[in-house]
């Protein structure tokens, strides 16, 4: 027997359907109330991926319905009410969640949208945390330099923009490489650039090394063919016009041409740039 993770999603199976309800077995917890009620009645022995929290009558329950959040993210959340017990967040479930006082790291009321990260505390009970550090590592562990990671957006400092790197660690945008503004609590896709020696993260919004040069080859490939093979761009072109028509540097734009030219797939030239016939098949 187990314990079901509350406050995530957890595979469970169908164990009883009667009077429109259904239950599913909670191991250790024992059975627990589908609810709301599954669009589709399920059959029993049918396995369910189900999120489970506990109600307001702390009873566990599961359901198919996405929460906002859920144990071990970050999320920005809206502050609902202050309680005596600290502040509840509406977390896109009927019982909303619970932000203790000890938990805040800045004066806050209702309205106010908070970036958090959701936990189990000791008891086992779900809540939420405005003390990030408590929970997100300053050093990588597992990760390598052109990885593709999720960002959740934090904080602007004097180098750049912080943010959450995988739900597990910091991260940093230096500010010559944020070309938009980025939000607080905004959800992003970035990249590794690199993992220095003290394992610190430094982060794109943009592809690099190899998987960069082929996310750009593959843009230059996309826009010549729709061009009928031609682009009024090559190697003496200005890096203005470079940018306003691929969105590259015009270093990235030369590094990608030459990787084509590499290829058979790209005749280079001055101010204009053509694909050969090789580079005209999809």
């Amino acid at each position: 027997m187990t314990w079901v993770a509350v406050g995530q999603w957890n595979p469970l199976t169908v164990v009883r359907v009667e009077n429109n309800k259904a239950y599913v077995d909670g191991g250790n917890d024992g059975e627990l109330l589908i609810s709301p009620a599954l669009t589709e009645q399920p059959s029993v022995g049918e396995v369910l991926n189900l999120f489970v929290y506990r109600d307001h009558k702390e009873a566990l329950v599961a359901t198919d319905e996405i929460p906002l959040a859920e144990v071990g993210k970050v999320a920005m959340l809206r502050v609902l009410a202050k309680t005596s017990a600290g502040f509840f967040l509406d977390w896109g479930l009927p019982k909303d969640l619970l932000l203790p006082f000890n938990e805040t790291t800045a004066h806050i009321n209702a309205g106010d949208e908070v970036l958090v990260m959701v936990f189990r505390d000791e008891q086992g009970r779900v809540a939420a945390s405005m003390k990030l550090s408590d929970f997100i590592a300053d050093e990588a562990e597992n990760l390598r330099a052109e990885q593709q990671v999720e960002l959740v957006i934090a904080d602007t400092t004097d180098l750049g923009v912080k943010a959450v790197v995988n739900n597990s660690c910091w991260g940093l945008l230096y500010h010559a490489d944020v070309l938009r503004p980025l939000a607080v609590g905004e959800k992003v896709s970035g990249y590794v650039r690199r993992v220095r020696e003290d394992k610190r993260v430094d982060l794109s919004l943009e592809p690099v090394g190899v998987t960069r040069l082929d996310h750009d080859s593959e843009k230059i490939l996309a826009l010549m063919r729709s061009h009928a093979g031609h682009m009024a761009l090559g190697d003496k072109s200005p890096p203005v016009a470079i940018k306003r028509i691929t969105g590259m540097s015009k270093r990235a734009f030369k590094q990608a041409c030459g990787r084509l030219y590499k290829q058979g797939l790209l005749v280079p030239g001055d101010h204009e740039i053509r694909l050969t016939e090789k580079g005209l098949r999809p």
